[in-house]
């Protein structure tokens, strides 16, 4: 039996961990849900539901009256309410959910399903909400509960003025019987524009709609719903006018960035190393499958051998083997060390991030020993923060923008990723948190500090900071999830 008390929103983020049970087992799994809002279970045949007849800000009530009900373990998935502790390990509030829920899919494969539609209801809406309308549909969903939007008069106005060649219709006062109702109007309609609340987490059942997603400043990034396949744009609250005409072209001309991956190193050779980097490639390899991912193979015509060091590429060399590949200024170059595991939910953490601030770096979380495949943020609470980064992800255009400032220097060899890491930070870019994993052995790089490669990385990053300011011990400062 499952505890998950909350809103629509809330009870729709769990139902895909719920089907998935029920797909393996044929028994349809329990779940303790708020008497407000149980009517969303009408609509899914493979859910028990166990009505609260209460407040459902009140979970720790809940669970010990459904238990005294129903004698049966609780598999609490509660992330808010009255008295509820939360070690939040996760990057979002629904992907906490998730993990609470002990589900095995990955969050990003979890299909919101309603299999108990209405179309009686649903031709009664659609007619009673679009008749008339000769234009293509864009619905918006501006107004919300849980997380309110304060310029939804004003967005709406501007979507209107900038969508001429659409019917923009605002459904955040449309009343359906049922909550899972509004999917027969989604399944008219060519985008979504829907603030953070239910209507952006109903959007999950209809995969192949245009979603732009307004959401949250804060408190804090996790209470922001987390970045799904259709959202072709994230816009926080506090930017969703200056950036309404992006907003507009994602639900009308809908295209996602490509994320072009380069990545380099020298081969291993001793069987632990082999199995080392193996298990890497398959933390990258689970994440790549969601069809994102191009992998670039670029052989630069020069290495470190020219300055007396092995045959490591320059970074400047396997950004531009990238750069030339990407179709437009929006595919996002992601640059990384081949030794090194992708955390799942690292596609939808950079194109959350990358396209509002033009670039991003992560530092890495390392293990000690070696271990499986992380299948959550979660996993890599037994890994320990590292000071360098290993991830860069950044646009072409802000490539081509900041590329002139980035010094000639060897992948793979001290100061470089600093570097890197103060030129992002000086355009205001950002951090992706718990991204990236390694498993911790004897880097070269620290073993003989005169390779020729170190010393001349040192050299260039000296003469950077001496030139565009920054710090050389900048890893040193506050760090939100160092751990």
């Amino acid at each position: 039996m499952y505890l998950l008390l909350g809103r629509f929103g809330d009870v729709a983020t769990i139902l895909p961990a719920l089907k998935h049970e029920f797909d393996l087992t044929g028994k349809k799994p329990k779940l303790v849900v708020a008497e407000a809002y149980a009517s969303i279970l009408h609509g899914v045949s493979y859910v028990e539901g166990v009505v609260w007849p209460h407040s459902f800000e009140r979970p720790i009530e809940a669970g010990a009256w459904a238990h005294q009900s129903i004698p049966e373990p609780i598999v609490d998935c509660s992330v808010h309410g009255v008295n509820v502790q939360l070690n939040k390990s996760m990057s979002s509030f629904d992907r906490e959910v998730w993990r609470l829920s002990k589900c095995p899919l990955a969050f990003e494969a979890g299909q919101l399903v309603f299999d108990r539609r209405d179309k009686g209801r649903e031709d009664e809406l659609v007619n009673r909400v679009l008749s008339g309308r000769t234009k293509p549909i864009i619905l918006t969903a501006l107004r919300g509960t849980s997380s309110p939007f304060p310029h939804a008069r004003e967005m709406l106005d501007k979507l209107i003025a900038l969508l001429p060649e659409y019917d923009v219709v605002d459904i955040s006062d449309v009343k359906a019987e049922m909550p899972y109702d509004l999917l027969a109007l989604y399944e008219e309609a060519d985008g979504l524009v829907a603030t953070d609340s239910f209507p952006l987490h109903l959007a999950n059942a209809v995969p192949n709609l245009a979603v732009a997603a307004l959401i949250t400043d804060g408190p804090s990034p996790w209470h922001r719903s987390a970045w799904r396949s259709n959202h072709i744009a994230r816009v926080l609250y506090s930017d969703a006018l200056k950036d309404v005409e992006k907003v507009a072209r994602a639900v009308s001309l809908p295209a996602i960035p490509t994320l072009l991956h380069v990545t380099s190193g020298v081969p291993a050779v001793s069987p632990p190393e082999v199995a080392r980097l193996a298990r890497a490639e398959a933390g990258r390899n689970l994440e790549r499958k969601n069809g994102r991912w191009v992998p670039i193979i670029f052989e630069p015509t020069r290495d470190a051998t020219s300055i007396g060091d092995r045959p490591v590429p320059f970074v400047r060399d396997l950004i531009e083997g990238a750069v030339n590949s990407a179709d437009n200024g929006e595919d996002i170059v992601v640059l990384c060390n081949f030794d090194i595991g992708f955390t799942p939910g690292l596609t939808g953490a950079i194109l959350d991030e990358v396209p509002r601030k033009g670039a991003a770096f992560a530092h890495r979380w390392d293990f000690f020993a070696p271990r499986g495949v992380p299948t959550s943020e979660h996993d890599l609470s037994g890994a320990r923060w590292y000071a360098g980064s290993d991830l860069f992800a950044f646009t072409v255009n802000w490539w081509n923008a900041h590329q002139a400032k980035f010094p000639d220097m060897v992948l793979g060899r001290e100061a470089w990723d600093m570097i890197m890491r103060n030129l992002i930070k000086s355009t205001n870019g950002g951090e992706l948190h718990r991204a990236i994993w390694h498993e911790k052995h004897p880097p070269l790089w620290e073993s003989n500090r005169r390779l020729p490669g170190n010393e001349h990385n040192r050299r260039l990053a000296h003469l950077w900071l001496a030139r565009y300011g920054g710090d050389w011990n900048d890893w040193k400062g506050p760090q939100k999830y160092r751990g």
